[in-house]
């Protein structure tokens, strides 16, 4: 699953970040809430200047690179998710198709969804961390194992892993069996 995995960048109030992304099939890629809107309530949140590289390294592109055409978070993001609430911090983006004319899903492949399992597992964080000790050129697997449930902010409670990762790997998939 290495090249379903990229490097997301965009622009949110003329300041650029990053993020972690992955495709989830078609034209689809799956991200963290904040990456794709400030969750201030605010129609001016939304990303812009929104570009996915999949399997980015060291600056180079090799699999290419899609700009987004549509964002989407869930409601309870975009009217709060400033506060700090991560339970709902989930969002994705539509991608144009590349230069050459395909979707990410034909060049990539794509990833799966799980959900209603058990938290009780041990899974491969994957993702582009930006901050120290890290850089952000390169994807890095991080195998982590269920810790605690967050109960500060209510149900559903967020799940606590083990994790050196750092920001910029908000969005990279968490993947079981893998």
């Amino acid at each position: 699953p290495y090249v379903t995995v990229g490097k997301l960048f965009f622009t949110q109030y003329g300041v650029n970040y990053v993020c972690s992304a992955s495709s989830i099939g078609n034209y689809a890629i799956w991200t963290a809430g904040h990456c794709v809107h400030a969750g201030d309530n605010s129609s001016s949140g939304w990303s812009y200047n929104v570009v996915f590289v999949p399997a980015y390294q060291s600056g180079s592109a090799p699999k290419g690179q899609w700009s987004a055409s549509n964002l989407t978070t869930i409601t309870a993001w975009y009217t709060s998710g400033a506060s700090g609430d991560y339970r709902y911090d989930m969002g994705g983006a539509v991608l144009y198709t590349n230069a050459s004319g395909y979707k990410i899903s034909q060049i990539v492949g794509n990833l799966g969804f799980q959900y209603n399992y058990t938290r009780n597992r041990h899974w491969l964080q994957m993702g582009y961390p930006a901050a120290a000790p890290f850089n952000g050129a390169l994807q890095v697997i991080n195998a982590s194992s269920y810790a605690y449930d967050d109960t500060s902010m209510g149900t559903p409670y967020p799940v606590g892993v083990g994790s050196d990762l750092t920001g910029g790997s908000r969005g990279g998939p968490w993947i079981y069996l893998f």
